[in-house]
C-alpha cells in the first residue's frame, strides 16, 4: 500500500521521527507528567541516595525536597521495611527481576505510609528507577476488614461456648427434673419400690 501524502508538509515534517522539535515536545511532556504525578518518582545512586525526585515526595510524605535529596532513601523507610527496601534496591542494582513491593515510608509528621513499589535499572545513566504508589488507605481498610474478621470468629467462639453451657444447663435441669419425679412417685406409692415391682417382702 503507498503512503498517503499528508496535506500539511509541515506538520508531516515535525512530526518526523528524531525531529529535534518533536523531541523537545516529548521530553516537555514527560516533564510535566513526571511533576503531575500522583506517584512518588525518584533515581537513586548505587548507594541508595535520591539524584532526583518529583514533587509528589513533598506532598505525599512531607520532607523537603533538600532533605530527602541529602541522605540515603533507607533512612526515610520504616525500620521493619528497611531491610525489605534494601534488599530490593539491591537486586534492581544488580539486574536481577523483582516483583512490586511493598513498604512503609515515614513522614516529616512521623507517621508512617503504605507504597507499593517498583523500580528498574538505567545502566546507561548508573541508576536506579523507583516509582512507588500510596496503597495506605487500602491497607487502613485491610487492617479494618482483618479486625472485623478476628471480632466475628470472637463472637463465633463466645457463642459456641455459650450453647455448649445451655446445653448442659438444660440436659442438669432435664435430669433434675426427672429425679424429682421419680422421688414424687416413690412418696405417692409410699414405697421404695419403682412402680410395678410392690408386693409383700419375703425373708
Amino acid at each position: 500500500m503507498l503512503p498517503i501524502p499528508s496535506l500539511h508538509p509541515r506538520a508531516e515534517a515535525e512530526s518526523t521521527p528524531g525531529n529535534p522539535k518533536n523531541r523537545r515536545k516529548s521530553d516537555q511532556g514527560l516533564e510535566a507528567l513526571f511533576n503531575s504525578s500522583a506517584y512518588l518518582i525518584g533515581a537513586l545512586s548505587q548507594n541508595g541516595v535520591l539524584q532526583r525526585i518529583n514533587p509528589a515526595w513533598s506532598r505525599l510524605i512531607g520532607w523537603p525536597s533538600e532533605k530527602l535529596l541529602s541522605v540515603p532513601s533507607f533512612e526515610f523507610v520504616h525500620g521493619k521495611d528497611s531491610e525489605l527496601f534494601r534488599d530490593q534496591l539491591i537486586k534492581i542494582a544488580a539486574g536481577e527481576p523483582t516483583q512490586p513491593f511493598e513498604a512503609r515510608l515515614i513522614c516529616e509528621n512521623g507517621a508512617e505510609k503504605w507504597f507499593r513499589w517498583s523500580g528498574i535499572l538505567s545502566e546507561q545513566e548508573n541508576l536506579v528507577f523507583v516509582i512507588g504508589a500510596d496503597i495506605t488507605e487500602h491497607k487502613e481498610i485491610e487492617d479494618k476488614l482483618r479486625e472485623s474478621e478476628n471480632a466475628l470468629l470472637e463472637s463465633e467462639k463466645q457463642l459456641t461456648a455459650l450453647n455448649l453451657n445451655l446445653e448442659r444447663e438444660i440436659a442438669a435441669r432435664s435430669e433434675a427434673q426427672a429425679q424429682r419425679g421419680r422421688v414424687a412417685a416413690v412418696s405417692e406409692n409410699g414405697s421404695y419400690w419403682p412402680a410395678g415391682r410392690r408386693g409383700r417382702a419375703r425373708f
